[in-house]
């Protein structure tokens, strides 16, 4: 008969690949924003805030930033099963602070329409469209 010990979870190679993949994300964003930073060199508030008002910077901002935390959970949870020998404390380590494998998103969009005096007409209907997304359920966008 076989004697098992229980040791955690055995990733292997699905999160090798995943933290190659991020390092990578992070990497090419690295790179490129230091391309557009050397080339725009900004020295105000205004232009630092007009590069990052892209549309574009902003999603790999974003995608940069999920890809770090990404990376450093797949690394700490690595370290606890390789080196915390306890295999009680090993196992409920990663239970006390447990990834988020999947994401959910609600949102809502509005644009400037002919009637609207102010920005607060636009940022009301966003907020109404943002509310009735949340109301309808996860991974929901509703455009006013």
């Amino acid at each position: 008969m076989i004697n098992r010990i229980v040791v955690g979870a055995h990733y292997g190679l699905k999160d090798w690949i995943a933290q190659r993949a991020t390092a990578v994300i992070m990497a090419v964003y690295s790179v490129l924003i230091a391309a557009v930073l050397l080339v725009v060199r900004p020295s105000t508030f205004e232009a630092w805030q007009g590069v990052f008002a892209n549309g574009i910077i902003k999603f790999l901002t974003f995608l940069f930033f999920v890809s770090l935390f990404y990376h450093a959970w797949i690394g700490v949870r690595d370290i606890w099963m390789d080196y915390v020998k306890p295999t009680g404390l090993r196992l409920t380590l990663p239970v006390l602070c447990p990834p988020r494998d999947r994401a959910t998103t609600s949102g809502g969009i509005a644009s400037l329409g002919p009637g609207d005096e102010a920005l607060d007409d636009l940022l009301r209907r966003a907020d109404a469209a943002l509310d009735e997304a949340k109301q309808a359920g996860r991974d929901r966008v509703v455009c006013r």
